[in-house]
């Protein structure tokens, strides 16, 4: 999955701004793609952020977006906290 995501985001970002986005390394991007390592937690959320606000916010649409947003860190605060 984590290779489809940074794989669709190549559309809009380079390894490298992804990685400067992220604060992770291009070579971080680059094994996550190839499947050699995956992203931690918090690396995970941001890249599936911009996932879909990639494909589902065309611009006009940022208050859909931002009750998304809300909803999906509601989510993953509880999917991911160590009391999960």
């Amino acid at each position: 999955m984590t290779s489809r995501l940074t794989l669709a985001l190549a559309d809009l970002l380079t390894q490298a701004q992804l990685a400067e986005r992220l604060g992770v390394s291009r070579r971080a991007v680059a094994e996550w793609e190839e499947g050699g390592n995956y992203p931690k937690a918090e690396h995970l959320k941001e890249l599936i952020t911009l996932g879909v606000r990639a494909s589902a916010f065309p611009a006009g649409r940022e208050a859909e977006e931002s009750v998304l947003t809300e909803t999906f860190d509601a989510i993953t605060a509880v999917a991911i906290s160590p009391d999960g």
